[in-house]
């Protein structure tokens, strides 16, 4: 007699090429230890467990082919009033850059006109210790993820021209078969801060982050905010 354990979905029976009892999953059918491929092989052979990996390509792709769903560009569209919402943010955020460095280098804005910020980032950008500029990247990193939580709350997840679970991504993440919440914003929100090790790219001699900008611009965009 078998007992409940015995009859659970956990104990996997094959007999003649049927599957009779259990589940498998991809730990089964990847390249896992002990796994269905690898048993195949101790007991029967390279040949035959290489021919057990093609024969379940075939059958997954035709599955796929039949039951499969993919993601289109209505899955990542926001809509209009949050893309107006989006672009003000945006907008928002081309003084937050003046900002963040202004309270980096201890500067008073009414006591500051451009040339001196430029002079003071100057300074920063030459100092041997680095320690203005990490401060600068600091401040500035500040300003920029308050701009992407504005920009992500606006539109994430309810703001979409398709919601759940009409929209595929979104099907797709909160399942978990794929991606994650922060992979969503990304596509339909904005990229954000890129960073290099843990700071902001850095400034060439000239001062300037790419030759598109000028030198010891301060906007979050030359400093890699996208």
């Amino acid at each position: 007699a078998m007992d409940s354990e015995t009859l659970g979905e956990s104990t996997v029976i094959i007999s003649h090429g049927e599957l009779l009892q259990g589940v498998l999953d991809k730990a089964h059918y990847g390249p896992s230890t002990y796994g269905l491929i690898h048993c195949c092989f101790e007991l029967y052979g390279g040949d035959v467990a290489g021919r057990l990996l093609t024969y379940l390509g075939r059958l997954f792709t035709s599955y796929l082919q039949m039951t499969g769903f993919s993601l289109g560009a209505g899955d990542i569209l926001v809509q209009r009033k949050a893309d107006r919402k989006r672009k003000s943010f945006i907008r928002k955020s081309q003084h937050a850059g003046k900002v963040a460095v202004m309270k980096a280098l201890g500067l008073h804005e009414i006591d500051t006109n451009e040339i001196d910020l430029l002079l003071e980032l100057k300074r920063a950008h030459f100092d041997k210790e680095g320690l203005k500029m990490a401060e600068v990247d600091m401040c500035m990193k500040g300003e920029t993820d308050k701009v992407q939580d504005d920009i992500a709350r606006s539109i994430m997840p309810v703001r979409l021209e398709k919601g759940f679970p009409e929209n595929s991504l979104q099907l797709m993440v909160q399942s978990g078969a794929k991606g994650s919440p922060v992979n969503c914003m990304q596509i339909s929100c904005l990229l954000g801060q890129i960073e290099l090790e843990g700071r902001r790219p850095p400034l060439m001699l000239s001062g300037r982050s790419l030759p598109s900008f000028l030198p010891y611009d301060v906007s979050p965009k030359a400093g890699g905010f996208v």
